[in-house]
Protein backbone atom coordinates (compact mmCIF):
# COMPACT_ATOMS: atom_id res chain seq x y z
CA UNK A 1 0.00 0.00 0.00
CA UNK A 2 1.51 3.34 -1.01
CA UNK A 3 1.45 6.63 0.93
CA UNK A 4 -1.54 7.97 -1.02
CA UNK A 5 -3.54 4.86 -0.18
CA UNK A 6 -2.72 5.22 3.51
CA UNK A 7 -3.83 8.84 3.50
CA UNK A 8 -7.08 7.82 1.82
CA UNK A 9 -7.74 5.17 4.46
CA UNK A 10 -7.19 7.67 7.28
CA UNK A 11 -10.02 9.93 6.12
CA UNK A 12 -12.46 10.48 9.00
CA UNK A 13 -15.40 10.33 6.56
CA UNK A 14 -14.71 6.72 5.60
CA UNK A 15 -17.40 4.11 6.28
CA UNK A 16 -16.74 0.51 7.30
CA UNK A 17 -19.36 -2.10 6.34
CA UNK A 18 -18.99 -5.44 8.12
CA UNK A 19 -20.80 -8.56 6.90
CA UNK A 20 -20.78 -11.54 9.28
CA UNK A 21 -21.84 -14.87 7.77
CA UNK A 22 -21.41 -18.50 8.89
CA UNK A 23 -18.48 -18.75 6.42
CA UNK A 24 -16.53 -15.76 7.70
CA UNK A 25 -16.34 -11.98 7.90
CA UNK A 26 -16.16 -9.59 4.96
CA UNK A 27 -15.29 -5.91 5.37
CA UNK A 28 -15.45 -3.03 2.91
CA UNK A 29 -14.15 0.48 3.54
CA UNK A 30 -15.81 3.19 1.42
CA UNK A 31 -15.00 6.86 1.02
CA UNK A 32 -17.44 9.77 1.30
CA UNK A 33 -18.51 9.16 -2.32
CA UNK A 34 -19.40 5.52 -1.53
CA UNK A 35 -16.47 4.22 -3.56
CA UNK A 36 -14.98 1.05 -2.06
CA UNK A 37 -11.29 1.66 -1.38
CA UNK A 38 -10.48 -1.50 0.59
CA UNK A 39 -11.82 -5.04 0.96
CA UNK A 40 -10.69 -7.48 3.64
CA UNK A 41 -11.94 -10.98 4.43
CA UNK A 42 -11.55 -13.41 7.31
CA UNK A 43 -12.16 -16.96 6.12
CA UNK A 44 -13.12 -18.84 9.26
CA UNK A 45 -16.38 -20.44 10.33
CA UNK A 46 -18.44 -18.17 12.56
CA UNK A 47 -20.31 -20.05 15.28
CA UNK A 48 -20.39 -20.47 19.05
CA UNK A 49 -17.02 -22.32 18.95
CA UNK A 50 -15.13 -19.70 16.94
CA UNK A 51 -11.86 -18.49 18.45
CA UNK A 52 -12.65 -14.84 19.20
CA UNK A 53 -8.92 -14.06 19.25
CA UNK A 54 -8.85 -14.64 15.47
CA UNK A 55 -11.62 -12.09 15.02
CA UNK A 56 -9.92 -9.63 17.36
CA UNK A 57 -6.63 -9.93 15.46
CA UNK A 58 -8.48 -9.39 12.17
CA UNK A 59 -10.08 -6.15 13.35
CA UNK A 60 -6.82 -4.89 14.84
CA UNK A 61 -5.56 -4.22 11.32
CA UNK A 62 -4.92 -0.45 11.10
CA UNK A 63 -6.63 -0.39 7.68
CA UNK A 64 -9.94 -1.19 9.42
CA UNK A 65 -9.59 1.57 11.99
CA UNK A 66 -12.68 3.64 11.16
CA UNK A 67 -14.65 5.91 13.48
CA UNK A 68 -17.09 3.71 15.39
CA UNK A 69 -19.99 5.97 14.43
CA UNK A 70 -19.23 5.25 10.75
CA UNK A 71 -19.49 1.48 11.09
CA UNK A 72 -22.36 -0.73 9.87
CA UNK A 73 -22.60 -4.37 10.95
CA UNK A 74 -24.80 -6.83 9.06
CA UNK A 75 -25.47 -10.37 10.28
CA UNK A 76 -25.89 -12.71 7.31
CA UNK A 77 -27.32 -15.99 8.54
CA UNK A 78 -30.56 -17.89 7.97
CA UNK A 79 -31.50 -18.29 11.64
CA UNK A 80 -34.04 -15.49 11.88
CA UNK A 81 -37.77 -15.11 12.47
CA UNK A 82 -40.25 -12.38 11.54
CA UNK A 83 -42.80 -11.96 14.33
CA UNK A 84 -45.84 -9.64 14.33
CA UNK A 85 -45.13 -6.91 16.87
CA UNK A 86 -48.41 -7.46 18.72
CA UNK A 87 -47.37 -11.08 19.35
CA UNK A 88 -43.70 -10.45 20.12
CA UNK A 89 -42.52 -11.37 23.61
CA UNK A 90 -38.77 -11.66 24.08
CA UNK A 91 -39.13 -14.38 26.71
CA UNK A 92 -41.09 -16.54 24.24
CA UNK A 93 -38.70 -16.10 21.33
CA UNK A 94 -36.20 -18.76 22.46
CA UNK A 95 -38.97 -21.37 22.54
CA UNK A 96 -40.06 -20.33 19.05
CA UNK A 97 -36.50 -20.69 17.74
CA UNK A 98 -36.14 -24.11 19.37
CA UNK A 99 -39.38 -25.33 17.77
CA UNK A 100 -38.60 -24.05 14.28
CA UNK A 101 -34.79 -24.06 14.04
CA UNK A 102 -33.63 -26.41 16.79
CA UNK A 103 -31.82 -25.88 20.07
CA UNK A 104 -28.32 -24.37 20.22
CA UNK A 105 -25.83 -23.51 22.94
CA UNK A 106 -23.89 -20.32 23.65
CA UNK A 107 -25.99 -18.24 21.28
CA UNK A 108 -28.21 -15.30 22.09
CA UNK A 109 -31.25 -13.85 20.38
CA UNK A 110 -31.25 -10.24 19.24
CA UNK A 111 -34.17 -8.36 17.74
CA UNK A 112 -34.90 -5.22 15.74
CA UNK A 113 -38.20 -3.40 15.31
CA UNK A 114 -39.68 -2.75 11.87
CA UNK A 115 -42.49 -0.22 12.51
CA UNK A 116 -43.41 0.09 8.82
CA UNK A 117 -44.16 -3.63 8.72
CA UNK A 118 -45.46 -3.86 12.31
CA UNK A 119 -42.98 -6.67 12.92
CA UNK A 120 -39.99 -7.65 15.00
CA UNK A 121 -37.08 -9.41 13.33
CA UNK A 122 -35.30 -11.76 15.74
CA UNK A 123 -32.09 -13.61 14.96
CA UNK A 124 -29.45 -15.74 16.64
CA UNK A 125 -25.83 -14.71 17.11
CA UNK A 126 -22.98 -16.39 19.05
CA UNK A 127 -22.83 -14.75 22.47
CA UNK A 128 -19.04 -14.31 22.43
CA UNK A 129 -19.26 -12.59 19.06
CA UNK A 130 -22.04 -10.30 20.27
CA UNK A 131 -19.95 -9.25 23.27
CA UNK A 132 -16.87 -8.64 21.12
CA UNK A 133 -18.77 -6.48 18.62
CA UNK A 134 -20.42 -4.48 21.41
CA UNK A 135 -17.04 -3.72 22.96
CA UNK A 136 -15.22 -3.05 19.67
CA UNK A 137 -17.98 -0.94 18.09
CA UNK A 138 -20.00 0.55 20.98
CA UNK A 139 -21.77 3.08 18.73
CA UNK A 140 -23.07 0.47 16.29
CA UNK A 141 -26.05 -1.83 16.70
CA UNK A 142 -25.70 -4.92 14.48
CA UNK A 143 -28.59 -5.50 12.09
CA UNK A 144 -29.62 -8.65 10.31
CA UNK A 145 -29.26 -8.38 6.53
CA UNK A 146 -33.00 -9.09 6.16
CA UNK A 147 -33.72 -6.04 8.34
CA UNK A 148 -31.79 -3.92 5.85
CA UNK A 149 -33.70 -5.45 2.93
CA UNK A 150 -37.04 -4.63 4.53
CA UNK A 151 -35.87 -1.08 5.24
CA UNK A 152 -34.29 -0.22 1.89
CA UNK A 153 -35.17 -2.73 -0.85
CA UNK A 154 -38.56 -4.37 -0.34
CA UNK A 155 -41.39 -1.87 -0.91
CA UNK A 156 -44.80 -2.52 0.58
CA UNK A 157 -46.43 -0.35 -2.10
CA UNK A 158 -44.89 -2.22 -5.06
CA UNK A 159 -46.14 -5.70 -5.90
CA UNK A 160 -43.27 -7.94 -6.93
CA UNK A 161 -41.15 -10.93 -6.07
CA UNK A 162 -37.97 -9.54 -4.49
CA UNK A 163 -34.71 -11.45 -4.82
CA UNK A 164 -31.52 -10.56 -2.98
CA UNK A 165 -28.46 -12.54 -4.05
CA UNK A 166 -25.50 -12.94 -1.74
CA UNK A 167 -22.80 -15.58 -1.44
CA UNK A 168 -24.48 -19.01 -1.53
CA UNK A 169 -27.80 -17.55 -0.32
CA UNK A 170 -30.93 -16.23 -2.03
CA UNK A 171 -33.33 -14.08 0.00
CA UNK A 172 -36.81 -14.14 -1.54
CA UNK A 173 -39.84 -12.07 -0.61
CA UNK A 174 -43.28 -11.56 -2.11
CA UNK A 175 -45.33 -8.38 -1.86
CA UNK A 176 -48.92 -8.83 -3.03
CA UNK A 177 -52.13 -7.04 -2.04
CA UNK A 178 -49.98 -4.55 -0.05
CA UNK A 179 -48.83 -7.36 2.25
CA UNK A 180 -45.62 -9.26 2.84
CA UNK A 181 -46.85 -12.70 1.83
CA UNK A 182 -43.53 -14.52 2.19
CA UNK A 183 -39.90 -13.97 3.12
CA UNK A 184 -37.38 -16.81 3.22
CA UNK A 185 -33.67 -17.37 2.74
CA UNK A 186 -32.42 -20.37 0.78
CA UNK A 187 -28.99 -21.94 0.47
CA UNK A 188 -27.99 -22.02 -3.20
CA UNK A 189 -24.97 -23.41 -5.03
CA UNK A 190 -25.85 -22.95 -8.70
CA UNK A 191 -27.76 -20.58 -10.96
CA UNK A 192 -30.31 -23.35 -11.40
CA UNK A 193 -30.92 -23.41 -7.63
CA UNK A 194 -31.73 -19.70 -7.71
CA UNK A 195 -34.14 -20.14 -10.62
CA UNK A 196 -35.81 -23.09 -8.88
CA UNK A 197 -36.59 -21.19 -5.68
CA UNK A 198 -37.72 -18.06 -7.53
CA UNK A 199 -40.01 -19.97 -9.89
CA UNK A 200 -41.40 -21.99 -6.99
CA UNK A 201 -42.83 -18.76 -5.56
CA UNK A 202 -44.43 -17.90 -8.89
CA UNK A 203 -46.02 -21.36 -9.00
CA UNK A 204 -47.01 -21.50 -5.32
CA UNK A 205 -48.83 -18.16 -5.46
CA UNK A 206 -50.06 -18.58 -9.06
CA UNK A 207 -48.20 -15.52 -10.33
CA UNK A 208 -47.95 -14.94 -14.06
CA UNK A 209 -44.25 -14.76 -15.08
CA UNK A 210 -45.33 -12.79 -18.16
CA UNK A 211 -46.48 -9.75 -16.19
CA UNK A 212 -45.59 -10.12 -12.48
CA UNK A 213 -42.33 -8.35 -11.72
CA UNK A 214 -39.14 -9.81 -10.28
CA UNK A 215 -36.87 -7.23 -8.62
CA UNK A 216 -33.27 -8.26 -8.05
CA UNK A 217 -30.54 -6.91 -5.80
CA UNK A 218 -27.09 -8.39 -6.24
CA UNK A 219 -24.04 -7.86 -4.07
CA UNK A 220 -21.46 -9.23 -6.51
CA UNK A 221 -21.09 -9.26 -10.28
CA UNK A 222 -20.62 -13.04 -10.32
CA UNK A 223 -24.41 -13.40 -9.96
CA UNK A 224 -24.96 -11.93 -13.43
CA UNK A 225 -25.29 -15.35 -15.04
CA UNK A 226 -28.14 -16.21 -12.66
CA UNK A 227 -29.93 -12.99 -13.62
CA UNK A 228 -29.64 -13.81 -17.31
CA UNK A 229 -31.03 -17.29 -16.69
CA UNK A 230 -33.98 -15.87 -14.74
CA UNK A 231 -34.80 -13.61 -17.69
CA UNK A 232 -35.44 -16.73 -19.77
CA UNK A 233 -38.35 -17.63 -17.48
CA UNK A 234 -39.63 -14.25 -16.26
CA UNK A 235 -40.47 -11.37 -18.59
CA UNK A 236 -40.31 -8.44 -16.17
CA UNK A 237 -36.94 -8.54 -14.41
CA UNK A 238 -35.69 -5.34 -12.81
CA UNK A 239 -32.17 -4.97 -11.43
Amino acid sequence: MDVADKAQLQNSENVLDIFVSPEGIFCAVSDENKNVILRQQLNTEINSKTDIQKIEDFFNQPELDVLSENVNIYIENSTYQLIPSELYRHQDTEKLFEMTLGKTENETIQSSVLPKWNMHLAYRIPEKLRLFLAEKFPDTEPKHIVFDLLKTFIKRSEEAVYLNLRKNVADLALIKDNKLQLLNSFDVKTDEDIVYFAMNIFEQFQLNPENFKLKIKISKSDNKSAVELLKEYISEVEE
